[in-house]
This record gives structure tokens, sequence and C-alpha cells, in this order.
């Protein structure tokens, strides 16, 4: 016969391949479009003007074609032309007008669905905030809160470190997160009996990819393994019995978000 565990990790994954496509193919964008310095011809006129782009053929034998970077065709004359070069250009200046940060402060929040097994409703929305200290470009160590909502409303209060794999404009990056949610909503009673909720220890470990909009922001959508344990104690009071109750909850969540550095 099949475990209880058993069952549950095979329902866990087939909750979790339709959402885990869609970030998968994020981390696969091919690295081209996200390429820090490119290779440019740059176009030095006498009047010391310069152009940067792409040389094409020219249908003039006496005008060279430049397709520049914002996509425009110009035609110079070979006559006022000083000299072409080739030069590598970083597409983050070019784009941003300056690099981003190395290092500093940052703030991510995100939100997303924890869909798995574990509790009677299988699916609880999540909200997270991280602020932390960036340094060398691609670690992101901090300290997380957060609301999540499964049978009762926590708090986690976590650490979390996402590492970048690379500072292009679209960066893959790994995340793990270990903690403690601590319950904030009223325990409930009921007639006879009543239910104080505890907290309990989860981690969370995951894939995903930034996607940077501006000098200090990003877009990041990420895939994350979610444990969270929450114990309740509950107490008959006509003869005061009580029973501790455990619940183990395996997750997998789809996580949107804006990181600002």
């Amino acid at each position: 016969m099949k475990s209880l565990m058993q069952i549950q990790f095979r329902s866990l994954l087939r909750l979790a391949v339709p959402y885990f496509l869609v970030p998968l193919l994020l981390i696969m964008i091919p690295a081209g479009l996200s390429a820090q310095k490119r290779v440019v011809d740059v176009i030095y006129l006498n009047s010391g003007e310069v152009f940067k782009g792409h040389m094409r053929e020219s249908p003039d034998p006496d005008k060279i074609r430049l397709e520049t970077l914002c996509l425009n065709t110009r035609f110079f004359p070979k006559g006022e032309i000083n000299r072409i070069e080739e030069e590598k250009i970083n597409m983050k200046t070019m784009r941003y007008g300056k690099e981003p940060s190395v290092q500093g402060y940052f703030n991510k929040t995100d939100l997303g669905l924890l869909i798995g097994s574990g509790n009677s409703n299988n699916v609880a929305f999540s909200i997270q905030m991280v602020n932390g200290y960036k340094f060398g470009g691609k670690y992101y160590p901090g300290i997380g809160t957060g609301l999540e909502f499964y049978g009762h409303t926590v708090l986690p209060l976590y650490a979390d470190f996402t590492y970048a794999l690379a500072e292009n404009h679209v960066s893959p990056f790994l995340k793990a997160s270990f903690g403690y949610s601590i319950p904030i909503e009223e325990s409930r009673g009921q007639w006879g009996a009543s239910t104080e909720n505890k907290g309990g220890i989860m981690f969370a470990v995951g894939v995903g990819t930034m996607i940077r909009t501006g000098v200090h922001s990003a877009m990041s959508i990420s895939l994350v393994y979610r444990y969270q344990s929450l114990r309740s104690v509950y107490t008959e009071d006509w003869n005061n019995d009580v029973v501790n109750l455990e619940k183990q909850m395996n997750r997998v969540a789809l996580r949107f978000g804006f990181i600002f550095d």
C-alpha cells in the first residue's frame, strides 16, 4: 500500500508542474537578451560627431549605412568619415544612464499562492517583505516578514538569502529562507472546548528570475518549495484533557514581486 507521504508528494508534484513551467522558461531566456556588453560599430565624423550601431550593406558604394542603437538608419558619405572602429558598450549604462549599484540597502516585496497539502485549505495566500543589504552585485541577505493565511493567520519571521547568478538585465537567482511563524489571530473556542494556536518552523528554497526595470528597481518571478509546521493545543473544558495537534504543510508557491535597490 502507498504511504500517506507518497500520496501527498505525488499530489504536490501534480499541482506544481503547471506553475513550474513559467519561471523555468524565464530563467532559460537566451543569454544574448541580457548580455551586459555588446560589440557595436562606431563612426567618427570629421565634424566631431559620433554615431554607434551596426553597419549594414549600402546600396550606394560611396556611402556607409549604419543602423543606430535607436533602430534608425543613417547614411554617411565616405568623405565625411574620419574613422570607423569597433567598441564594446555597456548596455546597462545605455539603458539606464548609469550602472545599477553593486551594494547598498534593498527592499523586496512579493506575493503568491501557497499550493499543496497538509491542510483542509490547500491554497493559501501569502505576502512577504524582505529588507537587507546587497553586496557584490549578486548577494542579497536580509530579514523577512509578512502575512500568510492558513487555517488561521500567521506572521512569519525569517532569515532570507538570494544569490543572483548574473548581473544582467535578466538574471536568474537561487533563494532560501528559514524562520518561525507566529499566529496573530485570536484562538477560536467552541462549546465545551477551546483551541490555542501555536507557531512553528518554516523554511523555503526556490529559483527565480529578476528582470531589471530601472537602475534601482527590478521585477521578480520565482518558484518556491515551502515547508510550514503549525501546532495547536486543544483543551476539553469538562475534563481538562489536552491534545497537541501539529500540522505539517508542504507547499509550492509561484511568487511575483518587486525589488528596490
